[in-house]
C-alpha cells in the first residue's frame, strides 16, 4: 500500500512540474510575442550552409553613393540591377526571387514576369513609384532562393514574389545521418531541431549560444557560396540513379525553406506571394528514365572506336524499346497499336518515365486529354533526373502556404486554363515552354497578368485592368528589346543543353530557331546536324553538315561528318574531313580520327596510307582489339601474312 501511494505521488509531481514548465514556457512565448523578440530561428537552414555568404547587391562603385547594384562575382547568375539602399518615399519595393524562371531564362530580365511587371503595375496604379527587383539566381534552388532573401530584407521590401521548386534535384546534398533506415543521431537532432524551431523562447536560446550551438551544427552540411550542380561533373544525366529516400529528405528540406521565407518576409514586415512552378509536359521527354528499355550504351561515349556518340545516354539498361523505336512504333502502328504494347511493358516496369510519358503522347492523340495529362505527370514525377518540380514538391507548398494563409498562385492552372481556351487541352508544352520549364515571353506575360491579378484581389493595387491595345503595345515594346544575335544566342544555348543531355528530338527546334536568326551561326548549325545524326535521320544530318561547311570552317564537326560520311559509304569525301580531325586537340578525338581514317583509306584499297594511319592510332592507344584486327586485315591485304599474324593473335587475346 505504502508503495502505490509513493508511485501516486511522484506521477503528481510529474504532472504538476510539467504543468509549471508548460504555463512558464507559454508566458515567455506570450512575453516574446509582445516584445516582437525571438523570431530568427526559422531563418536558419538546418540541414545546410555556405562556405562563403558573399552579398547579391553592394554599394555602387562609380561614386554614386547610396545606391546598390549586382555585384560583379554575381552577374554570371543574376540580372544586372540597381536601386537605391534607402528607399524613397511613395516607393513600394519588390522583389522577384526564384530560379533561372525568375531570371528570365533563356534571355534576360526584360522579358521575364519581372520585366513585364516593371512595364504593367506604373499603367495599373500611377499613385506610387514601384521598384521592381529581379533577385532571381540562375540554377537557385529553394535554401539558396533563402538565402537571398535573408540579404534582401535589409532593404525594406514591400513585396517577395518567389517562384521555387525547379531546382531542387541539381546539387548533391548528402544529408548525413538522415537517409539511413535507422533512427541515427542526425535524424533525432534534425527533427528536434525542426520541431523548436516554431519556439520563440529557442530561438532566444539559439541566438544566445550561436556559434555554439550544436543542435545547428550537428546537422548542417557546408556547400559551396555558389550552385556546383551535379550535371557539371558528368557526361549528362546519367550521373543520377533513383534514390527514393534522398527525394523524400530533399522534399523535407524543401518544405523547411518554404517556412523559412515566410517567417523572414513576416519579420521584414512585407507581403509575400509564391507561384507555385509548372513545366513542359507533353513536348519534353524524361531526363533519364530508369527501366529495361534500350539506348545507346553510356560507357561507349568514352570509347574512341565506337563513332560519334557526343550525346549522354538517357536510359540505363538494354532490353525492350529505345525512345526512337516507341516513337517509331507510334507513328507507324498508330496511337492504339502503340498504346496496348507501352501497357503490356507497363505490367512489368510500372516506373518506367519514358513508357509512362509516350503513353500520355499515345492517349492524347486518342483525344484522352485528362488522361494524357495525368500520365505525362506520371512520367515527369518518375524522370530519375528530376530537373522540373514533382507534384510532391507542389502540394507540399500548397499544404503550407494553406496552413500559413500565404497566397499561392498555380502557374500550372493559370497556363492550362489557357492552354485549354487555347489548345483544347490541359497538356502543356511547347506553345508555352522554350524548354523543359523556361516559359515563353507570352507566358511570362501571362504570368505578370496572374500576379497582378492576385494583388489587385488582395487589395495591394488600387487600378484595374490594363487596356487591350496598351499592353499589346508593351508586348511590342518588350519583344522589340532583344536583338535578334542575343535572341540567336538564347535559342543556340538551349539547342546545346537539349543536346548534351540526350534530349535530341528537342534540341533540333531550338537549333533551327537559332539558325534562321543568326543563318552563319556555325555552332548551331553543328547541334542541329548532330542530332540528326544521334536520331537517325542520317540524310537530313548530311544536309546540314554540307550547309555548315558552305558556311565556314568548324573544326569539331570534322570527326563526325567523317564519321558520318563513312556510314554513308562515300570513303572518299570521309578520308578529307578525318585528316582534318586528326590535328584536333582532344586526344581521345584524334584516336577516333586516325582509326577511322585507316579503316576508310582500306575500303578504298589505299594499304600504305591505311598502315600508316593505323599505325599512329596504334601509337596513341596500344593494343586495342579494334585497331590490331584492322592492321591485321592491312598486312593481310599486303600479303605480308607474317607481320599480320602478331596483330591477330592480340586480337584473340
Amino acid at each position: 500500500m505504502s508503495d502505490a501511494k509513493l508511485t501516486l505521488s511522484r506521477r503528481k509531481k510529474v504532472c504538476f512540474a510539467s504543468v509549471i514548465f508548460l504555463v512558464i514556457w507559454g508566458a515567455a512565448e506570450a512575453f516574446l510575442l509582445l516584445v516582437g523578440a525571438g523570431e530568427n530561428a526559422l531563418s536558419d537552414d538546418p540541414f545546410v550552409g555556405f562556405d562563403s555568404n558573399n552579398p547579391v547587391f553592394i554599394e555602387n562603385t562609380s561614386g554614386d553613393s547610396g545606391w546598390l547594384e549586382t555585384s560583379p562575382a554575381k552577374t554570371v547568375w543574376f540580372n544586372p540591377q540597381r536601386f537605391q539602399r534607402k528607399k524613397p518615399l511613395n516607393t513600394k519595393r519588390v522583389f522577384c526571387l526564384g530560379g533561372s524562371t525568375t531570371f528570365g531564362r533563356p534571355f534576360d530580365d526584360r522579358t521575364s514576369f519581372s520585366g513585364w511587371l516593371k512595364e504593367m503595375l506604373p499603367r495599373i496604379d500611377g499613385d506610387v513609384q514601384w521598384e521592381i527587383i529581379n533577385a532571381g539566381g540562375v540554377s537557385y534552388a529553394s535554401y539558396r532562393v533563402a538565402n537571398v532573401m535573408e540579404e534582401l530584407c535589409g532593404y525594406e521590401p514591400d513585396l517577395f514574389v518567389v517562384l521555387t521548386g525547379h531546382n531542387e534535384f541539381l546539387e548533391q546534398r548528402t544529408y548525413r545521418g538522415l537517409l539511413d533506415d535507422s533512427w541515427t543521431e542526425e535524424k533525432v537532432v534534425a527533427g528536434v531541431r525542426r520541431f523548436l524551431q516554431h519556439s520563440r523562447v529557442f530561438s532566444v536560446f539559439e541566438e544566445v549560444l550561436r556559434p555554439k550551438s550544436d543542435l545547428m551544427r550537428n546537422t548542417q552540411e557546408i556547400l559551396p557560396a555558389e550552385v556546383d550542380e551535379i550535371l557539371n561533373h558528368s557526361a549528362g544525366p546519367k550521373a543520377y540513379t533513383r534514390d527514393d529516400p534522398w527525394h523524400e529528405n530533399v522534399l523535407i528540406h524543401f518544405q523547411v525553406n518554404i517556412e523559412r521565407m515566410i517567417a523572414m518576409a513576416r519579420r521584414a514586415d512585407a507581403d509575400l506571394v509564391f507561384l507555385s512552378p509548372t513545366a513542359n509536359l507533353k513536348d519534353c521527354l524524361p531526363f533519364k528514365s530508369f527501366s529495361s528499355l534500350a539506348s545507346v550504351d553510356s560507357d561507349s561515349i568514352e570509347n574512341p572506336f565506337m563513332g560519334n556518340q557526343e550525346g549522354a545516354s538517357t536510359v540505363d539498361s538494354t532490353e525492350e524499346f529505345s525512345r526512337m523505336e516507341l516513337q517509331r512504333l507510334l507513328d507507324n502502328g498508330g496511337p492504339e497499336v502503340a498504346l496496348n504494347r507501352i501497357d503490356e511493358a507497363l505490367r512489368g516496369d510500372p516506373r518506367n518515365a519514358d513508357l509512362l510519358f509516350f503513353k500520355g503522347r499515345c492517349l492524347l492523340l486518342l483525344d484522352r486529354e485528362g488522361e494524357a495529362r495525368e500520365y505525362f505527370w506520371q512520367a515527369l514525377d518518375e524522370d530519375v533526373c528530376p530537373l522540373r518540380m514533382p507534384r510532391a514538391f507542389r502540394a507540399g507548398l500548397r499544404e503550407i502556404t494553406t496552413r500559413e494563409s500565404i497566397p499561392l498562385i498555380d502557374l500550372d492552372q493559370i497556363l492550362g486554363n489557357q492552354s485549354e481556351i487555347e489548345l483544347g487541352h490541359r497538356c502543356l508544352g511547347e506553345e508555352y515552354f522554350l524548354d523543359h520549364v523556361h516559359p515563353t515571353i507570352d507566358a511570362h506575360r501571362s504570368i505578370a497578368v496572374a500576379i497582378l491579378t492576385e494583388l489587385q484581389d488582395l487589395g495591394w493595387l488600387k487600378g484595374g485592368v490594363i487596356p487591350e491595345q496598351e499592353l499589346g503595345q508593351i508586348t511590342d515594346r518588350i519583344k522589340s528589346s532583344i536583338d535578334r544575335e542575343r535572341q540567336a544566342i538564347a535559342f543556340r544555348n538551349l539547342a546545346k543543353v537539349l543536346h548534351w543531355a540526350g534530349k535530341f528530338e528537342e534540341a533540333i527546334p531550338n537549333a533551327i530557331n537559332a539558325t534562321q536568326l543568326v543563318p552563319d551561326d556555325l555552332e548551331s548549325w553543328f547541334v542541329m546536324g548532330d542530332c540528326l545524326r544521334q536520331l537517325g535521320r542520317d540524310q537530313e544530318s548530311y544536309l546540314v553538315y554540307e550547309q555548315l561547311f558552305k558556311k565556314g570552317d568548324y573544326g569539331r564537326a570534322y570527326l563526325p561528318f567523317g564519321e558520318l560520311l563513312m556510314d554513308m559509304e562515300k570513303f572518299d569525301r570521309a578520308i578529307e574531313f578525318l585528316f582534318m580531325a586528326t590535328i584536333v586537340p582532344k586526344e581521345s578525338h584524334r584516336v577516333r580520327a586516325f582509326y577511322n581514317l585507316g579503316y576508310s583509306h582500306l575500303q578504298l584499297g589505299e594499304v600504305d596510307s591505311a598502315l600508316e594511319s593505323l599505325t599512329e592510332c596504334d601509337r596513341l592507344a596500344p593494343d586495342e582489339p579494334s585497331t590490331n584486327a584492322l592492321l591485321g586485315d592491312v598486312y593481310f591485304s599486303k600479303k605480308e601474312l607474317e607481320q599480320s599474324e602478331a596483330p591477330f593473335l592480340n586480337t584473340l587475346q
